[in-house]
């Protein structure tokens, strides 16, 4: 009902809409062969490219902290402060409404602070980032601190303040793959969602080992073992963003047509130079 093979045949989308995308997507080529001339990246060409390493590298550190969130805090919660599994929903409903809003409002707000304020991309992206991981980093080293039963309502508010944090990642790495590799984001996206994906397996089981290795009566200080390990964790993610983040263009993703105008554009820079010397 919803769904069309291209923009043009979609009774739905406004005109203003349909200009935007015809005028920033590359149409596809009539023929296979004349549309693997335009762009045909290798594969070693992109799982051996330093920003595609660093995305998947953060999404990894991303992954592991929110699914030890959404599948095991309701277990710490229980154990830990005495809140019953089936009583918890709460806890459940503000980490998603808490992430969700974030990640929903960040994107745009990036957006329109390159913009207004005219700062280079790639900075805005790694603020966001940055804070995206180092905020929740800071709030789950604060839970050992405050790891008591006394201290539920405070370390619920932490909890829900790394949701909150990390929503800011749809305004950072989320959206660097579309900026370095326009035409293999679809490729790069999917293959990092994967990858942060199978965290929803290694996290849990990790947090299982972990905690079945403790002594019985110490839980407090596997959790404390836990949240340290997931502090350090995404601390490791916003240190590969900041240094191997970019939002260049990559070659083995350009087209021919754009490989041709870059070089048209570096000889006409040549004869521009080389002319004023002769001035």
């Amino acid at each position: 009902i919803y769904c069309t093979d291209d923009p043009a045949s979609n009774g739905r989308i406004s005109s203003a809409e349909l200009a935007y995308i015809e005028a920033n997507v590359p149409k596809k080529s009539e023929g296979k062969q004349e549309q693997q001339q335009q762009h045909s990246a290798r594969w070693s060409s992109i799982f051996t490219s330093l920003p595609v390493l660093t995305s998947l590298v953060t999404k990894c550190c991303c992954g592991f902290g929110y699914y030890l969130l959404q599948t095991k805090m309701p277990a710490y919660l229980a154990t830990i402060h005495a809140v019953p599994i089936f009583s918890n929903g709460l806890f459940n409903s503000l980490t998603t409404v808490a992430h969700g809003l974030c990640a929903l409002l960040a994107a745009p707000l990036a957006n329109a602070i390159i913009r207004r304020l005219r700062l280079r991309v790639i900075h805005v992206r790694k603020a966001f980032q940055t804070v995206a991981m180092l905020g929740p980093a800071a709030c789950f080293a604060l839970i050992p601190v405050l790891g008591h039963a006394e201290n539920t309502a405070a370390v619920i508010g932490l909890l829900v303040g790394v949701m909150l944090l990390y929503g800011l990642y749809t305004g950072g790495e989320w959206s660097t793959i579309a900026e370095y590799a326009p035409h293999s984001a679809g490729v790069i996206f999917g293959f990092s969602s994967i990858l942060s994906f199978s965290q929803g397996v290694i996290a849990p089981y990790l947090i299982g080992v972990l905690l079945d290795a403790s002594p019985e009566g110490d839980r407090l200080s596997s959790w404390s073992t836990i949240f340290y390990l997931t502090t350090g964790i995404y601390t490791f993610g916003a240190v590969v963003f900041l240094l191997g983040g970019t939002d260049v263009h990559q070659e083995w993703d350009k087209t021919e047509e754009e490989k041709e105008r870059k070089i048209d554009a570096g000889e006409k820079e040549m004869k521009k130079k080389e002319d004023g010397n002769l001035v």
